[in-house]
Formats: structure tokens, sequence, C-alpha cells
């Protein structure tokens, strides 16, 4: 009976640890609808800026998001950033959108 439970008990620690993480392969957050309602924006302006910041950001910087309020130290680096970047002012609102709300996790 021993060797059974241990066996079931392991079983469900590798299922519960090797479950969802919310992180895609570069260990950047996936849109969430609860991580987006929180920021108070969609799921599809926080896909967008995720998609934006996977495919663009991510061209000369790794993936990792700033920390902290976005708001005040990081939306003028952002604004910046865009323009080398090429991004269009939606696609530069849908970062600022996607790394605000992926800061809430």
């Amino acid at each position: 009976m021993k060797p059974l439970v241990f066996v079931l008990f392991a079983v469900f620690a590798c299922l519960v640890g090797c479950g969802p993480t919310g992180l895609d392969e570069s260990g950047l957050p996936q849109p969430r609808p609860e991580l987006a309602a929180k920021a108070g924006i969609s799921l599809d302006e926080m896909g967008e800026g995720y998609w934006v910041f996977s495919r663009k950001c991510m061209e000369c910087h790794e993936a990792r998001l700033p920390k902290g309020q976005i708001e005040g130290v990081w939306h003028p680096v952002v604004d910046g950033m865009s323009g080398n970047a090429g991004l269009s002012t939606s696609e530069n609102a849908a970062v600022v959108n996607y790394v605000r709300a992926a800061n809430l996790r």
C-alpha cells in the first residue's frame, strides 16, 4: 500500500509542478483574461502588445519586462525605443498596455 501511495503522490507532484505557468517559451507572460482585466484593457489589446513586444522589442532586447511603474519611468523609454523599432502610435500604446498588464501578475 505504501508504494502505491508514494507513486500516486509523485505523479500528482509532477502534474502540479509541470502545469501551465502562463509564460511563453521566452519567459514572457502570455496574455490572459485576468491580467487584461486587472489592467483595464481588453484581452485583444493585451494580445496585440504581446505580439509587438515579442516580435519587435525582442529583436534588440532580451526577453524580460521592465519592472515598476510603466507610466512614470518606462513610458518615455518605450516612446523613445518605439521610434527606433519603427512602431506606430497604436503599437507603442499596445506595448505600454502589455507591459503594464504583464507586471500585474
